[in-house]
């Protein structure tokens, strides 16, 4: 339709405009992904270039993961659900092949797009920081934060950024000096954002493959004092970090002293206290479910709240348990009395859905990790593990692992997985409510359920060889987002929403099949060694 000079800037173009719109608005995604194949179908170098796609084994075997969709459709009995997530993952398809089949992105070029990313990165951020911080009034989830998508995926890409950004400012050599600044202060902002997020699985990732750079950055020197130097230093920060934990754990289980039970003792107003010395239950050292009088909790919350005691906090947890375990974590007796001397900011997190008062002053890291070990100790002492992110991630877990028991060799098809998943859940009589009953939270388990044992060794398959036949496993910034992409599906469903799967296929397809590579060697003469 268009000159060649046109289609390549529209790529261009389209390409920066996917990358910056991916943290930022599903919508955008879209509608430059449709132009992008689009401008790919207009464009009449394509054909020639598809002649060629035989000889591109490496995006051919990439191909293999969307060709496994279109496959399992044969045992699949929900037909309208196969269609769609046939729809779901046609960036699989697509971007690849706009990748693949067209003219290599320069290094330039790659720059503009990845640098349209990090602004995109950046404008989610610093939007999400102004409306937590600044312009939201009441007490929210710090994962609000994230205002345009997932958390979890604004936090894959966050850590992408901080790696692409030191990229720029530390390794490549064609960057204006004056850009490096700029470049430096992008890499120390995200790495603030990451915190400030509070995404376990962003910043455990993020020190993953904060220590695989550090290694090759000391492999890169030729030096082995440097390289021993590196390995002590990365021993010793593991060595501190399972240090802090076994802290924090010893922490918790630390009992406070006084609480033994004394069933005679009384209320300040005469009234007689319930105890539930078999309920364990913890906070901050004291025992939660103890010297309890429920007629005075009623009465004087009532009083003092604009929440009944009998309904639920805002975030939509019974009440009652919430107020009780918040006075608990302050040593308090649950009586008429103890509510009195709740102030103010201690009334709105109860209310707001916080049952503990070590987060009055924001969350931190150790809080946290707090949080974490208490919803393994309330899970594991029979507790219910709705509403906890990991707990719930140990039952979804458990269900995909006994679905797959029953569909171990071809699996359940492209569109059955939910409604599997959705009979497993009534079949175990699951403590999660309707609305909290989700698929496996890992990928890999994922495909497993869907594909059967041989279906997933043909998708590792199509993850891996491409990267082995390219070459591009040296290089530095696909490696980084590719650790990160794997790592991700060991705790999400990463390829299950339509941002993961254009974030997946997008920077795969641009890094590893849409940019410059001396060492390619799909396109190499064969029995050479150049």
């Amino acid at each position: 339709m268009f000159g060649t000079r046109i289609h390549r800037y529209l790529y261009i173009f389209f390409l920066s405009g996917i990358a910056f719109s991916l943290p930022s608005s599903i919508f955008l995604t879209s509608v430059f992904t449709i132009a992008l194949v689009s401008n790919w179908v207009l464009d009449r170098e394509t054909y020639r270039n598809l002649l060629k796609l035989t000889k591109k084994k490496s995006l051919l075997a990439f191909l293999i993961i969307y060709l496994l969709y279109l496959l399992y459709m044969i045992n699949t009995s929900d037909r309208d659900a196969g269609l769609s997530t046939l729809r779901l993952k046609l960036p699989l398809l697509a971007i690849p092949l706009v990748a693949g089949t067209g003219k290599k992105v320069s290094e330039l070029e790659e720059r503009i797009i990845l640098t349209s990313f990090l602004l995109g990165v950046l404008f989610a951020s610093v939007a999400g920081t102004i409306n937590y911080f600044i312009l939201s009034d009441e007490i929210s989830d710090r994962r609000d934060i994230s205002l345009y998508i997932s958390h979890i995926r604004l936090s894959l890409m966050v850590c992408f950024s901080v790696f692409i950004s030191s990229y720029y400012t530390l390794v490549h050599d064609k960057v204006d000096f004056r850009f490096k600044y700029v470049y430096a202060l992008f890499a120390f902002w995200f790495v603030v954002f990451l915190l400030i997020l509070m995404s376990f699985t962003g910043i455990i990732i993020f020190l993953a493959v904060l220590f695989y750079s550090s290694f090759i950055l000391a492999g890169s020197t030729g030096r082995k004092g440097f390289r021993r130097l590196n390995m002590i230093l990365t021993l010793l920060a593991i060595t501190v970090l399972l240090a802090f934990l076994g802290y924090k754990v010893r922490d918790f289980y630390n009992i406070k002293a006084g609480q033994d039970i004394d069933y005679s003792e009384r209320t300040l107003c005469g009234n007689t206290y319930k105890h539930y010395p078999d309920r364990s239950y913890l906070e901050n050292g004291y025992y939660v479910w103890r010297y309890i009088c429920e007629n005075e909790l009623r009465n004087e919350w009532n009083r003092r709240s604009k929440l009944d005691y009998d309904g639920v906090d805002l975030k939509g947890q019974d009440i009652e348990r919430t107020i009780i375990r918040y006075m608990s974590s302050l040593g308090l007796r649950k009586d008429s009395a103890s509510v009195a001397l709740l102030d103010l900011r201690d009334i709105d997190m109860i209310e707001a859905g916080y049952a503990n008062c070590r987060y009055k002053d924001g969350v931190s890291p150790g809080d946290r990790i707090y949080e974490l070990i208490w919803q393994l100790d309330y899970y594991f002492k029979g507790g219910n593990p709705q509403g906890h992110s990991l707990t719930q991630r140990i039952e979804f877990f458990i269900t995909g692992v006994r679905i797959f028991k029953r569909h171990p060799l071809f699996g359940t098809g492209t569109g059955d997985l939910v409604n599997e998943f959705k009979q497993q859940y009534r079949n175990d009589r699951s403590r999660l409510d309707d609305e909290h009953r989700f698929i496996s939270h890992n990928q890999y388990l994922t495909e497993l359920i869907r594909f059967g044992l041989p279906g997933l060794v043909f998708f590792i398959f199509a993850l891996i060889y491409p990267v082995i036949k390219t070459g591009r496993r040296n290089n530095y910034l696909f490696t980084v987002f590719f650790i990160i992409v794997l790592l991700s599906m060991l705790n999400e469903d990463t390829l299950e929403t339509h941002t993961g799967i254009t974030f997946f296929s997008f920077f795969y397809s641009l890094l590893l099949f849409g940019t410059e590579n001396k060492r390619d060697t799909d396109d190499r003469p064969k029995h050479t060694w150049q």
